[in-house]
């Protein structure tokens, strides 16, 4: 009978653990895909500004704003390797 009942509480621990695995295995594509669509919109969004600095002020400015964008993508991106 002990061996039953040990049986029966290996076999909970076990599933235990792989639904631990699932979840974890879900929060992590969940966390990937938040951070691909963050990443996705600030590189939109850099392009827009790129794109409207251009078009208002000039080349000189654009370039200047480039590298505002460029430092901030670094700084997200360093961000988002800490995080995950």
């Amino acid at each position: 009978m002990e061996i039953v009942q040990l049986k029966m509480k290996l076999n909970f621990e076990s599933f235990d653990c792989t639904a631990v695995v699932y979840v974890r295995t879900a929060l992590l594509v969940v966390v990937v895909v938040v951070v691909v669509v963050v990443v996705v919109i600030v590189v939109v969004a850099v392009v827009v500004v790129v794109f409207v600095v251009v078009v208002i002020v000039g080349v000189a400015a654009a370039a200047a704003a480039a590298v505002v964008v460029v430092v901030l993508v670094i700084v997200v991106v360093v961000v988002v390797a800490v995080v995950v």
